[in-house]
């Protein structure tokens, strides 16, 4: 409260039993992007893209972000390779997770639109591109939280473990989510993102089973 700016906040949890892995964040680095023709304008709008995209995934949980050209980025889990490519009046934005473990791609998307007005440009992708690296980040966090025993979550992280099961798309999955939630809620009745994650599993659930739901 009272605080104008974002705060980077830290959870510690006593694990018995556990490998002292459990905590353990995957990390982007963020790689300089590739643009063409090579020409001002279009390398102004690669860094704007880089740098929103930057900021835009920086309030994501689950996963830690770095400017791989403000610091050095040995210890970082993935690489984010971007190249935006104009041609005419369309541009292509395409996006590369890549594992510094082993140099393999393990996620790339493209995306395209019209380019008459630079900013609708930048705004239509980034939607679309920060989107998809949100799916991606949760499912980071769901694989990472798995181990851990539901009563030693936290809300956050119950919600979190909640999404990835959501992305299964199976009833169980889906039931286990709606589980996870109401544990969310029964540790804070007024978290609202829980509170809307139910609604959302219920309406999943009754859809999926062809059940009207009661007014």
């Amino acid at each position: 409260k009272n605080i104008s700016q974002p705060v980077r906040l830290y959870q510690w949890r006593l694990a018995p039993g556990s490998t002292g892995k459990s905590g353990d964040v995957p990390s982007i680095a963020f790689q300089s992007f590739d643009y063409a023709p090579v020409d001002p304008e279009t390398k102004a709008l690669a860094g704007d893209l880089r740098d929103q995209l930057i900021v835009r995934v920086s309030r994501r949980k689950g996963v830690s972000v770095f400017d791989a050209s403000a610091k050095s980025v040995e210890a970082a889990t993935y690489d984010l390779r971007g190249r935006v490519r104009i041609a005419g009046r369309r541009g292509r934005f395409t996006i590369t997770l890549v594992s510094r473990a082993n140099a393999r791609p393990v996620w790339s998307q493209t995306y395209e639109a019209q380019t008459e007005d630079v900013f609708d440009f930048c705004d239509t992708v980034l939607e679309q591109a920060e989107g998809d690296l949100r799916l991606q980040t949760n499912a980071f966090d769901g694989d990472r939280l798995a181990g851990l025993p539901v009563d030693d979550l936290s809300v956050s992280e119950l919600r979190a473990r909640a999404a990835n099961e959501f992305y299964k798309v199976t009833i169980e999955s889906w039931e286990e989510a709606l589980s996870l939630i109401e544990r969310a809620i029964s540790l804070n009745p007024l978290d609202g993102m829980s509170l809307c994650m139910r609604v959302e599993a219920q309406l999943m659930l009754h859809g999926a089973r062809y059940k009207i739901m009661s007014a």
